[in-house]
């Protein structure tokens, strides 16, 4: 078989496809050698913040109630929360806020000890299933709070805010 200018330009063109692809990869590799491993979804990204924030604050860190963003991993991070705090444990991530209103994601840690249900109304929680889980039971659902006027939670200023880890 004669090899012909054709043949060079796509011998060519195949090699300079595959050099690009490795060094995609290799960029996407770097990018999740950012965060722990296990970091892949919503519940291990709650899982990874909670012990992040022991180490960081301790029980009775700053301010005790709160994460900050330095705990906030990238599943976290990417449902653009208001702020992130604790309720027995548990990871809530406020998504929204109107007046005495919060809504967003509840997240179970396996440390925990408290499963809400849908019949729940704890501490002015309601829950529902999240329908974009697949799984019903991996620990997320949908919330509604009502919290008192009083209260001093309020979402954190863009400015305050400290780096994020794999950011």
């Amino acid at each position: 078989m004669r090899v012909t200018r054709y043949h060079s330009i796509l011998f060519a063109l195949l090699i300079a496809g595959c050099v690009c692809s490795w060094l995609a990869s290799a960029q996407s590799e770097k990018a999740a050698k950012k965060e722990p491993w296990y970091v892949r979804d919503l519940p291990s990204a709650a899982e990874a913040a909670w012990p992040k924030y022991l180490s960081t604050y301790g029980i009775l860190g700053p301010d005790s109630e709160y994460l900050p963003l330095s705990c906030w991993y990238k599943p976290i991070r990417d449902l653009d929360p208001l702020y992130v705090y604790h309720h027995r444990v548990n990871i809530v991530v406020v998504q929204n806020r109107k007046d005495d209103i919060e809504e967003g994601k509840y997240i179970c840690l396996s440390i925990s000890s408290y499963r809400p249900n849908t019949m729940d109304a704890v501490d002015g929680f309601a829950f529902s299933r999240n329908p974009e889980n697949g799984n019903p039971y991996n620990g997320v659902f949908d919330f509604k709070r009502k919290i008192g006027k009083a209260t001093d939670l309020q979402p954190v200023a863009p400015g305050n805010r400290e780096q994020a880890p794999g950011s």
